[in-house]
Formats: structure tokens, C-alpha cells, sequence
């Protein structure tokens, strides 16, 4: 086992990976009573085509199968999966995401017992027709009432209209359509394929004894099988940075208007994801500077009554994919669009605050090592670097490391050809 510690935040990272190949990542938090596991599958919305060992061609996946997978690992015909962990102390749940699938739970009441449910839980699937049928009907209704969501919708919209045939186009959910193709098959041969313990890591936070939690580990069942490793490689979707369509306008039932600004970054270089979360968190100081909410630019579009306070972005950077989004509600649209986008395509006119950049990045240092002290965020933390492959004592340390000069000189280039707005009005 590895011990990896950094004296700045003053902590250590236990590390091994087992005999299986499966990936275990301890942060000891002595008189802690919260302990918090995850376990994570490199498994998500966009991993709809691969090549596996066994087969000429691709395989493309239904949309939304790695989504109805973990609804099916949660399906027992003869037990109450929650009920379990309610049973031992414990609080059971799970998440898809674009890039992966992770089951956590949480507990003041000892870690044994509950870590061998979620073992049982990933481990031992049961594919039956009636729990699938049962299963697709439930994520039907998910579906259909993300419909009804309109900060949801305008956020799908946004997407489908900055890529052309990347995956993420489509929601993690996937569609009535789609879900309708989901069988025994398809669910198996995700199972297989992905849920390998090569593919997957766990992270577990609190006041833990590393060598007996690995001890009791190995020990499990599915510890002593041995699978083959059917995936080969994953289908890398590179766009560059022209979006699909331009403009998305359409009527709803609201009060106020609706506008999200999309910007689509070219991903046609590849990088490491280290590099790209550098460039992600660049971007996140580049846009606080510019348009947090204590910055002028900010308070001169409040004056203006073109945003209101539901004004929010965010930054997205992963190896194939990655995007800036803007929203705001708004009775002024068409001044709004063209205010921020041309905020937007003159960067180096507006990032000019080089003392709300060190704030920036001394709040975004101080987070980090605050994070040390919450065993869910760290967990959450810890689980987004690993899945990555990214260290995060050498990522505090390159983050500490950025200056201004260097971000505005590696301004990114954003012209019409890479923006998309969604325009959601009365």
C-alpha cells in the first residue's frame, strides 16, 4: 500500500490497487464519527461506443443504459436494498453521470457491515424481465417529468445545439426510444464490459483502519472470481469549437424569459486530464474576474435590468467535450444576448482586476484545504481526481502556481462560429 502526504494540507492518501485491479483510496479522518464510501464506476452517459476484445466492429450502446444499469443494481426481488442499509446504520444512494456511475452511502454506526452491502450490491446483479420492465417504466416517468423542468430542458437544449454527433447531446436518462431497446442483452453486456474491477475505484473517508478495510475486501466473494476484461477501448467523440446552431428560440409558459448562452471548446488537441482541469479552473478565475457577482461588469448589466439574480455560469472540461454556460432570466432578451456575448468575444478588455484574481484564487486554495474538514465534499473531491488519474496534492500545487499574467495570456479565443443561445420566452 502506498501512503502519499502533503504538509500543506497536512493529510495522507492510503492507495492500492488489488490483485483484481480494482482501485481502493483511504483518507484516515482520526475522531471523525461520519464515515463516507464510494464506489465509482468509469462508466457514464457519454461511453455509448467501444470496441471489446471479442467483436470486429463497434458497439454502440443505447442511449441511457448506464443510467437503467444502476437502477437495476438497486432491484431485488426478494429485498429491500435501502432497507438493508437503513438496517445497519446506514444511508444508501447512487448517481450517473456523464463519465461515470458511483454508489456511496454514509454512516456514524461502523463501516463493516455496510461495505459488504455495497460490494453485494455492485457484485451480484439480477437481470430478470420483470424488475427490467418494472425498471424502464419508472425511468419513463423520470423522463417525462424532466420535461416539465425547464431549467433542465434549457440546458439539453443548449447542449444539442453546440455539439453535432457527440453523446453528450444526450441526456444521461436517455429517451422513451431508447430506454424501449434496453434489455437483458444490453444490460448484460454493459455489466460486463464496464463493470470490471479495472474499471472501478474506491474511495473511502473517515476514521478508518486502511490494512483492515483492504483485508476485508479482499476477503469478498467477487474478490476471488476471475473475469476477463472485455473492454478495448472507448470511442473518443473530438469536435472542434463550430457549434450546430446558432439560435434555439422557443415558447414556454413563464413569467420571465429564459436565456442560456452556450460556449463549445474545441477538443480536437488532445491534453492530459490534468491539463484540462488546469484549463477548467483558468477558466473559472477568468470568469469570476469578469463576471462574478461582486465584479462591475456584473453590477453594470444589473443596472441595466439585463440579467437578475438567477444569473449563474459554469465551465465543463473534459477530454472530448467541454463548454461554458451562462443563464439568466430576463425581460430584456435581445439586449441581454448581446451584452453578454459581447462580454464574451473581448475577454481581454473586460479581465483587467488583478487583485480579484489572487482573492479568486486564495478563497478557491482555501476551499480545497477546508474540504479536508467535510467528509461527504472530500469524498465527492477526492472520487472526481482519481476516477481522472489526476493527483490532488500535485493539483493544489499547480493551482497555487497560476498567475495572472498567464492567464490573460492564454485568453480563449470565443467567436459567433463557437456560441449557441437558447431563448426561452413568454
Amino acid at each position: 500500500m502506498q501512503i502519499r502526504q502533503d504538509i500543506t494540507v497536512k493529510e495522507s492518501i492510503y492507495e492500492i490497487t488489488l490483485a483484481d485491479g480494482m482501485q481502493v483510496h483511504m483518507i484516515p479522518k482520526p475522531g471523525f464519527a461520519k464515515t463516507e464510501v464510494a464506489l465509482s464506476v468509469a462508466y457514464g452517459a457519454v461511453d455509448r461506443d467501444v470496441f471489446l476484445r471479442d467483436a470486429s466492429e463497434v458497439t454502440t450502446f443505447p442511449d441511457g443504459t448506464a443510467h437503467f444499469l444502476e437502477h437495476m443494481l438497486f432491484e431485488s426481488e426478494s429485498e429491500n436494498i435501502s432497507k438493508q442499509f437503513s438496517a445497519v446504520g446506514a444511508n444508501v444512494n447512487a448517481y450517473t453521470s456523464q463519465t461515470r456511475t458511483s454508489y456511496f452511502f454514509s454512516t456514524t454506526n461502523g463501516i463493516t457491515e455496510p461495505l459488504r452491502l455495497l460490494l453485494n450490491l455492485i457484485f451480484f446483479p439480477n437481470f430478470s424481465s420483470e424488475l427490467i420492465d418494472k425498471e424502464r417504466q419508472i425511468i419513463a416517468r423520470e423522463i417525462r417529468m424532466y420535461r416539465d423542468d425547464l431549467d433542465q430542458t434549457i440546458f439539453e437544449d443548449t447542449l444539442k445545439a453546440l455539439y453535432h454527433n457527440h453523446p453528450i447531446k444526450t441526456d444521461i436518462a436517455g429517451t422513451e426510444e431508447s430506454i424501449a431497446k434496453i434489455d437483458d442483452y444490453w444490460l448484460k453486456m454493459a455489466y460486463d464490459t464496464f463493470y470490471h474491477p479495472k474499471n472501478i475505484h474506491l474511495v473511502i473517508v473517515g476514521d478508518i483502519n486502511p490494512e483492515a478495510l483492504v483485508a476485508q475486501i479482499e476477503k469478498h466473494p467477487f474478490m476471488q472470481l476471475t473475469r476477463p476484461n472485455r473492454l478495448m477501448y472507448r470511442v473518443v467523440h473530438m469536435e472542434d469549437n463550430k457549434v450546430k446552431r446558432s439560435l434555439i428560440s422557443t415558447t414556454k409558459d413563464l413569467n420571465t424569459d429564459m436565456l442560456m448562452v452556450g460556449v463549445k471548446l474545441d477538443k480536437t488537441n488532445h491534453k492530459t486530464a490534468f491539463e484540462n482541469d488546469i484549463d477548467e479552473i483558468k477558466l473559472a478565475f477568468l470568469l469570476d474576474n469578469v463576471l462574478g457577482k461582486t465584479s462591475k461588469t456584473y453590477q453594470n448589466l444589473m443596472n441595466k435590468r439585463l440579467i437578475n439574480d438567477t444569473f449563474e455560469f459554469s465551465i465543463t472540461n473534459e477530454k472530448d467535450y467541454g463548454y461554458i454556460l451562462l443563464f439568466t432570466e430576463t425581460k430584456k432578451p435581445i439586449a441581454a444576448k448581446r451584452a453578454i456575448l459581447d462580454v464574451l468575444m473581448h475577454l481581454s478588455t473586460y479581465f483587467t482586476d488583478e487583485f480579484r484574481f489572487l482573492l479568486a484564487k486564495r478563497k478557491m486554495l482555501g476551499n480545497f484545504i477546508q474540504s479536508f474538514d467535510h467528509i461527504s465534499s472530500l469524498t465527492g473531491f477526492l472520487t472526481e481526481y482519481v476516477m481522472s488519474g489526476v493527483d490532488l496534492f500535485q493539483l493544489f500545487t499547480a493551482v497555487n502556481n497560476i498567475t495572472f499574467p498567464e492567464v490573460k495570456a492564454n485568453l480563449p479565443t470565443i467567436t459567433k462560429d463557437s456560441c449557441t443561445v437558447v431563448h426561452y420566452h413568454r
